[in-house]
């Protein structure tokens, strides 16, 4: 019960599909969440009648309580965003199953309010819409960090709080009326004390908030929120032969913007959030939960099976993508056209950052200077693969994979030392970014 939504055990053989069927609505109905399903062995060698059921018809015998919030509770929240001179939107992962992505565009857009997106938010809105800010948090943008620590309004829309993106607590959005929107109770007040909380499905409390917004031009807040996007970490202008930088503005010029994004977890991870601008909804997938070191090849894989005319693009690191690499015999076998880029640094990149920065450089078992050789590898399964260097020879790559219709693995070679930035060191707050790394 602490680990899962619910919970059922089945006895008899004739109850298991009415307990598949609930399972499932469970899970997707609400806050969505694993379901368990206990089979003991005498019901699954016992046989029973099947009798189909039109699901979309079915409700849970077992529902979650969503709640809705009042009228005079969204009135007052509507209230607050028009009196609000520097209002900000925090926008997390909780927009995305809800469907929300239309209202919350419609929000920002109607009072001029600037927009940042949580790892997990990260395509429930435009990265290239003029109010977007980017990432927030650990290694949110300059301009997402700055803005939210200056805000006088924080909408918190389908977010948990989490340690990567408050930092210390008690200086998160100090200065700012907070407002938390939520289907789960449980998470208000959880991690961050909140001034107001909308508790219902985003989608509906959005649709309900809109037309009490009024509509905003463009104010001295939006002006200043732009003069901070342009302060950006230096490292990323520096000339090497290949950079994470380069490899994903690369890619991201060359698909489509339905191409779906996995990876695993890593450095490779925040680059991808920082450098790939997600248009669509549902087209970025990562582990930012557990974080799960080799989440991303089996998520490419069923996304690939998902959407059989979409293109499937994976970035690992090469510490992750050895967690599963086996998974290239599945990839071949069922001839899935995934395109799988290694950003090999031969490291534990974002260990060894960490060692760099706050253990004095004292490495420890995050040097992978070992086999495997990834084209080799990928050779061995019958697979294309490529070993690039520089930027000449990655576009090369990734044309021709691309164009072939055909599963590939691109081990693109970067830096060593590579930093993710900018950086908030683990418990300081929002508004203390590292920008650039010196010796």
């Amino acid at each position: 019960m602490p680990i899962t939504k619910h919970n059922f055990i089945v006895h008899d053989v004739k109850d298991l599909a009415n307990v598949i069927r609930e399972a499932f609505l469970i899970a997707k109905e609400g806050r969505p969440g694993p379901v368990l399903i206990d089979i003991p062995k005498d019901v699954t060698a016992a046989k029973t009648e099947f009798t189909p059921v039109d699901v979309s018809k079915l409700k849970p015998q077992h529902p979650s309580k969503v709640n809705f919030p009042k009228k005079e509770q969204i009135q007052k929240v509507a209230e607050l965003i028009n009196k609000s001179e520097r209002p900000f939107i925090y926008a997390g992962g909780g927009v995305i199953p809800s469907e929300a992505y239309k209202e919350l565009k419609e929000l920002a857009e109607k009072a001029n309010i600037p927009v940042a997106m949580s790892l997990m938010g990260k395509a429930a809105f435009p990265n290239k819409h003029k109010l977007s800010c980017g990432m927030i948090g650990m290694h949110g943008t300059y301009a997402a960090n700055t803005a939210c620590d200056k805000s006088d309004l924080l909408l918190a829309i389908g977010c948990r709080f989490s340690d990567r993106v408050i930092g210390d607590p008690s200086r998160f959005a100090e200065n700012s009326t907070i407002i938390q929107f939520d289907i789960d109770p449980a998470e208000i007040n959880k991690m961050i004390d909140v001034d107001n909380a909308l508790i219902g499905n985003i989608k509906d409390v959005l649709k309900e908030l809109l037309p009490l917004v009024n509509k905003k031009k463009e104010s001295e807040w939006n002006k200043q929120v732009e003069e901070w996007k342009k302060t950006v970490p230096q490292a990323y202008s520096v000339k090497r032969d290949l950079t994470p930088k380069f490899i994903f503005e690369c890619v991201n010029s060359k698909v489509k913007e339905d191409t779906i994004v996995t990876t695993e977890v890593g450095q490779h991870q925040m680059w991808t959030a920082q450098f790939y601008d997600f248009t669509e909804p549902r087209t970025f997938l990562t582990s930012g939960g557990l974080g799960t070191m080799g989440y991303g090849t089996g998520a490419a894989i069923g996304a690939q099976f998902a959407n059989p005319k979409k293109t499937v693009v994976h970035f690992a690191g090469d510490g992750s993508f050895r967690m599963n690499c086996n998974e290239l015999a599945t990839i071949q076998h069922y001839e899935l056209p995934i395109i799988i880029v290694v950003l090999d640094n031969h490291a534990l990149g974002n260990v060894r950052m960490w060692q760099t920065l706050f253990y004095e450089k004292r490495y420890s078992n995050t040097t992978l200077d070992f086999g495997p050789e990834w084209t080799t590898l990928a050779s061995a399964y019958g697979i294309k693969g490529y070993h690039v260097k520089n930027e000449k020879e990655f576009e090369a790559a990734f044309d021709e994979a691309l164009k072939s219709g055909k599963p590939a693995v691109i081990d693109a070679e970067i830096f060593l030392d590579e930093m993710v930035l900018p950086m908030i060191p683990p418990g300081k707050p929002i508004d203390f970014m590292m920008l650039d790394i010196k010796d």
